[in-house]
């Protein structure tokens, strides 16, 4: 007679469960914690809500926004993803702890642990080159002062991505743009010059095709300086083709910033300067930007540290 029939059915070796292997494996792979935890039909739930987040995520990903609710209803489903993933975080955490020790199955092999991961990483890498590929929304800090005061140092703001591969740019347009070369930093400023155009400043009035463009003064303004507080005075400035806008000058400055000499822009390139004059890095330093460089063109101020300022429409006209 063998053992078993005196000792009956032999009692399953159980592990234990540790809280934070089911939260580090929820981090690395949603669902995985879940399943760590022998609960596979729950990590099925968990990985089909990550699937369907991200298939809404680029439903909508391709409106571009050019209205504030748009932009804010990106925002919104990131943020709400951000919390169905902490959520995840937190069930394969309490999950550890409530379940203690389990009995291992075959779906707890460190094997098919390994396949889980791999097969998440390869379909969020397709998700994040589609997401790529479609998505029509892109936002932007503004870190420094090149555009006051049409964007304020802390500014961030709405890109619509890839709006210049179906319109063509304006005289006028707020871009982003990465300067060849210098593919790390991006720049924000307005398009001034088309290709053909001639721009050159004199004494600090931009001109263009040999006429100076329009302008009127409209405020004067200080901030901090280095010696004390410096003054700014605020201009309405109008270009040819009705773009008008407002831009800063630093009072009583004199230098390259206000007397530079012309440039010629080439085809398929465009000039772009700073709304502040003499506080912007732009097409006066490094010279035409090529249009296929263009990556965005601005739409709202989604968040700033002045309320007035928010949902703030970047570009003339709005």
């Amino acid at each position: 007679m063998s053992s078993a029939s005196h000792g009956g059915k032999r009692k399953e070796k159980t592990v234990r469960r540790r809280v934070w292997v089911a939260f580090l494996f929820s981090l690395i792979t949603p669902g995985l914690g879940q399943l760590y935890n022998g609960l596979p039909k729950r990590a099925l739930t968990v990985a089909a809500l990550v699937l369907g987040g991200q298939a809404i995520m680029l439903a909508v990903s391709v409106l571009p926004p050019d209205a504030p609710s748009i932009g804010y209803l990106h925002l919104g489903l990131l943020g709400l993803y951000l919390l169905l993933w902490l959520a995840i975080l937190l069930d394969a955490a309490i999950g550890a702890w409530r379940v203690g020790e389990i009995p291992l199955r075959r779906f707890n092999h460190p094997a098919v642990y390994l396949v889980v991961l791999v097969g998440w990483f390869a379909e969020y890498r397709v998700f994040d080159r589609i997401d790529s590929a479609v998505s029509a929304s892109i936002t932007y800090p503004a870190i420094a002062g090149s555009m006051e005061p049409t964007l304020a140092r802390g500014d961030f703001v709405f890109g619509h991505k890839g709006f210049y591969g179906e319109n063509d740019v304006s005289r006028g347009d707020v871009v982003a743009f990465r300067k060849p070369g210098n593919e790390d930093e991006t720049y924000l400023l307005r398009v001034i010059g088309l290709p053909g155009d001639r721009v050159r400043i004199e004494g600090g009035l931009l001109m263009l095709n040999g006429e100076a463009v329009a302008r009127h003064a409209v405020d004067r303004d200080t901030e901090p300086g280095g010696g004390g507080r410096k003054a700014f005075s605020i201009h309405g400035e109008t270009l040819p083709g009705g773009a008008s806008y407002r831009i800063s000058e630093q009072v009583d400055a004199a230098g390259f910033a206000d007397n530079t000499p012309l440039y010629e822009v080439p085809e398929g390139a465009v000039f772009v300067l700073g709304d502040s004059r003499d506080n912007a890095i732009d097409s006066r330093i490094f010279g035409p930007i090529p249009i296929e460089k263009l990556e965005s063109r601005l739409t709202f101020i989604f968040w700033s540290r002045d309320d007035s300022r928010i949902g703030a429409p970047v570009q003339p006209g709005g």
